[in-house]
This record gives C-alpha cells, structure tokens and sequence, in this order.
C-alpha cells in the first residue's frame, strides 16, 4: 500500500509538473501574441511599405532593409513584415533589436504621416508592455510631434517646438524639419482630436516614468486650442493634471527620492562572434538601480542566445586583456554616470534629459614615471603613485530616446597625476558636506546621521590617516621639488576648504544635536582642533578661517566620483 501511494505520488508530480510546463509555455505564447498584436497592428493598411522595406534579421542581432519582392501588394507585405517582426520577438534579447526594426519602418514612411506615426505608436505600446515608460513617452511624443505639424501645416496651431525639449530634443531634430523628408507628405487626416488623445498618452507614460517636470511643458501644445474652442471641461482636467504633477515634481525636490535611470557601457569584442558589431561601444540605459551584476547576467544570457554558443566572456568595470580567444565572445560591462553640468546633481531632472555625455574613472599607477592600468594585488601603491583616469564618452543622439541603446561615437581622456588626485579627493569630502549643508534650502532636513558620517570620516583621530597621509606625502621635499611650490599651494588650499566645510558642519551639528549626543560633538571638536595643528606643522602656517564660513549652496566640481569613494574607504565610511 504505501509502495502504491508513492507510485500515485509520483505520477501526479509528474502530471503536475506536465501541467505547469504546458501552463508556462501557453503563457509565453500568449505573451508572444500579446506583444505581436500590439507592435503588428492593423497591417492592412501597410500599403505604403511595399515600396520601401522588410527586414532581414540577423542571429547576431543586425537589422537591414531590403526592397519588398515584386508583386507582393498590401496583404502580402503585411504578412512579411507580421512574420519579419515575429521572428524577432521570438528571441529573449528581441526588445531592442524589435525597436531598431521599428525604428527603420517609420523612417521609411516618411511620405505617410499617418504610418510614420503609426510605427511610434506601436513602438510605445511594446516599451508600455515591458515597463520602459520614458522610451514610451519619446515615441508618443513622436506622434505628437507628427500630428502637430500636419494641424499647424492646416493653420490650426502654431507649434512651439521648445516643448519637446522637455521630453527629448531628438523629436526636434527629426520631426520639425529633416533632410530625409520627401518633398511632399501624404497626411493623416489628423484633427485637434487625435493630437488630445495622442499628448494624453504620453502624460500618462511620463507620469509613469516619473518625470512629471514635461507634462507641463507638452500640455501648452494644447491650452491654447482648447481655450479657443472654449472647452472648459477638458481645460478643468487638464489643470487638475498639472496641479498633481507639479505636486509630485515638488515632493520629489524635497525628498530626492527619484531615480530615472543608471547607464552602462558596454563593448563587444569578437569578430567571429559580433561581426559588425565587434569592437563598439555601446550606452545601455536601464530602469532604477539596476547593479553591475544585474546588467551583467542579463548581457551574458541574451549574447549567448544572440551568437548561438556560450562561450561568453563578461568583464565587469576593467579593461580587457592583451590576449583574446576568436572563438569567444567577450563583452565589458561598466557603470558610467552623467557627465555631470555646474550647479546639478545626479538626481536632477535635467541631468538624464537630452543626456549625451557619460564619465567613468579607472586608477592608474605610476610604475617607473610612466602611468599603467591600476590592478594591485595586495597592499595599495603609496599615495603619491596613485593617479586617475577620467573617461567621458559621446553617444550618438541623448537620452531618454526611443532605443534604449545608443552607439558611442567619442571618447576623451582626462589624467589626473597624483597631486591632482589628492586635492580631488580632499574637494570631493568638502562637496560632500557642503551639499548636506545645502539641503535645507531646498525645504529637506538635513541628514545629521549623514553630516556625522561625513565629519567623523574627515577628523577622528582613529580614522584621519586618511587625509593626513596626503599632507605629510605631498610636503616632503623630494615632492615638492616634483610639482613645484604652486602645485603644492593648490593642495594647501585643498585642505582649507575641506577644513572650512568641516568647521560649517561642526556649527550646524551643534545646534541639531541633543544633550545625549553633546560628548560625541565635543570628541568631534577636539579632533578638529587636533587636525589643524597637524597641518600647520606640514604647510607652516594655520588653515584656519578667521570667520565662519556661510553654508553654500553645492557646486560641481566636475568631481571624479571614484575620488570621493577612496576617501570614505580610507575615512571608514564605507
């Protein structure tokens, strides 16, 4: 009996286990459809398409047009192009090779606006199925951008091309006036109607996307025409739509909590593996916080799928080797920021808005005067070996965009010598408490567990080796004889206003803290004291302020953000 109950057991396992694969394969299916039907649409009307292109898609992910075959007609090039777009959906790594393939239908129907908007529309509702809001609304914005200059074209608006700027100012470039174009463009047949609904769209992907800054710039398009048209009841909602997003965009100021995208550069390397696309740079922009090893597995997975074996060789953050296997697909994954412009921060809406520049850092060592990649094992080289290199990327076109990915055009170097370094990094902790500081203009408390961090990492006894190492190093005779008296008065004045920013937040923390925090302050000052009166023995002479320094609002300093990192390491706040 009990042999007989395992036996039943196990075959309704198996019964299950069968029903749950059936189960999983249906709803792939049914996903597969979903997302067909939303990118295929109503392809009957393609006509325009069979004189322009179909894809051939590559398993390395290429896409290229080529001309319909003679004689198609409209049905028949509707079903190339449902089976072309199905054939590419069918692949994990499908959703930016599908937008490349959508991307080149709608520039092929530049002579139908109707179609060239109908393409956006499609690609929109894809990036709504996956989650990717903000490619969403550029795509909406698109079709906007198309159904505006037909309704302008007809003397129904006048459109100020400045409000997409807002959303993203490739829509400028491509839709206001382009080359490409043909001289004349068969209409859609737009009414103020369609471009109502179309700008509703895209308020309700930018409201997804957390950038509610542009709904109200996008919404001017159409104030205007509904006031003409006395239409009080969609002007009520309108208005209400943008008391809630200005409420939101408020919030978010005072709170900082909004992350609108992390980036990545990514190279292929392997010219058996990538073809055309070995040894290119790329610029992925993925949703959040997505980490380093996120973004890695999921690039392992969909190359494997892409090059067809799996032989696939990612290398996080550092640069490849000398020696490479042709038969393996190498691709390099590091984590690059917003080149960051004077007076933002990396939260700031404008700073991922029309976003073309990138910057990672990577250590390099001095060995024998000349600079080498950093790869030490062990114990770190002395300070005064330390260097940086600083390198900014170019994409073609900006972010957010319709393609989540964009090729790197340009790439220039900045070295940092040792020197330069030391002082980075000094001015990287001043910035750092200056912005703490800072914050309570803009209506936020300031993060006193934050402020301590900070001061206790830049002062304590026990931990303020850190910067000191770097006075004591850099004011030894033989470096001082290296980079002169004038680079050496550049670190001085690193140090005073790294003291200065100190001395500001030691003020403010006396007046947030309690009775039972008054010791731990005063351990703080005492250490601060101490300080002073080890850098006058180093520089001969006292860096202290001889008032106390506002609280300013936070610069940039076009700052390496790797230099603010060593300095926690070293201060322990890491």
């Amino acid at each position: 009996m009990i042999k007989m109950r395992r036996s039943v057991s196990g075959r309704a396992a198996n019964t299950t286990a069968n029903s749950n694969q059936s189960a999983s394969a249906s709803t792939s299916q049914r996903n597969t459809d979903d997302r067909l039907s939303v990118i295929s649409g109503n392809l009957s009307n393609a006509s325009t398409l069979t004189h322009d292109t179909l894809i051939s898609a590559k398993s390395g992910g290429s896409l290229q047009l080529r001309k319909f075959k003679a004689g198609v007609g409209p049905v028949g090039a509707a079903r190339e192009v449902r089976e072309s777009v199905k054939n590419v959906i069918a692949t994990p790594s499908s959703s930016i090779r599908s937008a490349e393939l959508h991307l080149q239908f709608a520039d092929s129907c530049r002579g139908s606006a109707a179609q060239r908007s109908a393409w956006f529309d499609r690609l929109a509702e894809a990036y709504n199925l996956d989650r990717w809001f903000a490619e969403a609304a550029v795509c909406y914005a698109h079709s906007a951008a198309i159904i505006a200059k037909e309704l302008e074209e007809k003397g129904v608006m006048k459109i100020d091309w400045s409000v997409f700027n807002w959303i993203s100012k490739e829509i400028i470039e491509n839709e206001r006036q382009n080359p490409k174009d043909p001289e004349t463009v068969q209409q859609g047949g737009f009414t103020t109607e369609n471009l109502t609904a179309k700008i509703e769209k895209t308020v309700r992907a930018l409201n997804l996307a957390e950038r509610f800054e542009a709904i109200g710039p996008l919404y001017r398009l159409l104030i205007p025409i509904l006031e003409r048209k006395n239409n009080f009841n969609s002007l009520i909602s309108i208005y209400a739509e943008l008391h809630q997003a200005y409420s939101r965009a408020a919030e978010i100021k005072v709170s900082g909590k909004r992350h609108l995208g992390t980036y990545f550069r990514v190279r292929f390397y392997g010219k058996k593996s990538f073809e055309t696309d070995h040894d290119t740079d790329w610029v992925y922009r993925e949703a959040g916080l997505t980490s380093l090893a996120e973004i890695s597995l999921k690039l392992r997975e969909q190359v494997k799928t892409a090059v067809g074996h799996d032989k696939v060789q990612v290398e996080p953050e550092y640069e490849f080797g000398m020696e490479f296997d042709p038969n393996v697909a190498y691709v390099q994954v590091t984590h690059v920021e917003p080149l960051l412009a004077n007076g933002r921060s990396n939260k700031d809406f404008w700073t991922h808005t029309n976003v073309c520049e990138f910057v990672y850092e990577s250590g390099i060592v001095e060995i024998n005067n000349k600079l080498s990649s950093m790869r030490i094992r062990g114990s770190e080289p002395p300070v005064t070996k330390q260097a940086l290199k600083r390198t900014i990327l170019k994409v073609e076109g900006s972010f957010p965009a319709t393609r989540r990915r964009l090729r790197v055009m340009s790439r220039r170097e900045q070295i940092y010598s040792p020197l330069d370094f030391a002082c980075q990094k000094l001015l990287g902790k001043a910035a750092q408490i200056r912005a703490i500081l800072a914050s309570s203009a803009d209506g936020r408390q300031i993060d006193v567990k934050g402020l301590q961090l900070l001061l206790q990492g830049a002062i304590m006894p026990t931990v303020n080796a850190g910067p000191l190492v770097l006075a004591e190093a850099f004011t030894k005779e033989e470096e001082v004889q290296r980079y002169g008296q004038g680079k050496v008065a550049e670190l001085r004045e690193a140090f005073r206003t790294l003291m200065s920013s100190c001395d500001a937040g030691l003020r403010v923390n006396k007046t947030l803290i309690g009775p039972d925090q008054q010791m731990y302050h005063d351990v703080l000052m005492n250490s601060f004291d101490g300080m002073h009166e080890r850098l006058q023995t180093f520089f001969k002479e006292s860096l202290r302020s001889p008032t106390p320094p506002p609280v300013e609002e936070r610069k940039s300093l076009t700052l390496p953000k790797t230099a603010i990192n060593v300095l926690d390491s070293i201060g322990g706040v890491n």
